[in-house]
């Protein structure tokens, strides 16, 4: 029988010995020794599926709901701006002495009533928005989209923060805008939608709205300002608010133009 050496000690053993006789050390496995065997591989069968992300699509009826209010604002806003309009030319005819102080009155008490009633639909159309902000941003983020800034939550707390709400809503409705852009594909769209554009009725509604409220702020201050009714800074004011109800009237004509049409992009 053929002798080798042990590696642990160096004597001469049977290389048919499972271990050195001498000092014990192991040569061959144990065969009453069980080896567990290696943990299998994970095949494409076994690897757990991950699937893409649940839409949630937007009620179409609150979409169509939230435009139709600020519709409505809109054409309330519009005849806010003729009766300031008309209030203005009554205002030239008093001066020139062709009307009396009541005639002028009487007439901006009717353009004051109006645009303080369409303030009250603003309000309404106001809530429908923020509601439907918070319901669009989680439904166009439900597409997978990552690396988002803002959320639901913002949609709606935005609108209450003294001057952020200039800037914030806004964000967060060209957020929603950019994920709703069919463009991104089908979920999950990940980071696609970070640069894609923007609706124009969405930018054009934003800038008309903080450019009629700049307007009106000017056109109180003006009458306000102004020692007597004969004064030019009355005929300003009436001048400013026939500008300034027309620019919101502008904008919440857009603000429903932009619900709508997100709303479609996100009701499936």
């Amino acid at each position: 029988m053929p002798l080798v050496g042990c590696p642990e000690c160096g004597r001469q053993i049977s290389d048919a010995a499972t271990s050195c006789p001498h000092c014990g050390y192991p040569l061959k496995p144990d065969p009453r020794i069980v080896v567990p065997a290696p943990p299998a591989q994970p095949t494409a069968e076994t690897l757990p599926q991950i699937s893409a992300p649940e839409f949630r699509p937007l009620a179409m009826g609150l979409s169509g709901t939230t435009a139709a209010f600020w519709w409505g604002t809109a054409a309330l806003l519009g005849l806010a701006a003729i009766a300031f309009f008309a209030t203005w030319g009554n205002w030239q005819m008093y001066r020139d002495g062709e009307i009396s102080l009541f005639e002028l009155a009487d007439m901006e008490n009717v353009a004051n009533s109006v645009f303080g009633f369409s303030y009250l639909l603003v309000a309404v159309s106001g809530i429908l928005l923020i509601i439907w902000c918070s319901l669009a941003y989680s439904s166009a983020a439900s597409k997978g989209a990552a690396h988002r800034r803002w959320g639901s939550g913002w949609a709606v707390g935005a609108w209450f923060i003294p001057l952020a709400n200039f800037v914030i809503p806004k964000l967060v409705v060209n957020e929603i805008d950019r994920m709703s852009n069919p463009v991104a594909d089908a979920p999950p769209i990940l980071d696609r939608w970070k640069h894609l554009p923007r609706l124009i009725w969405s930018d054009l509604w934003w800038i008309a709205l903080l450019t009629g409220i700049g307007v009106n702020v000017v056109a109180s201050v003006s009458y306000a300002s102004a020692p007597t009714i004969d004064d030019g800074g009355i005929g300003i004011a009436y001048a400013f608010w026939t500008v300034g109800a027309t620019l919101l009237s502008a904008a919440a004509a857009l603000a429903g133009v932009t619900v709508l049409v997100l709303g479609r992009r996100l009701k499936r």
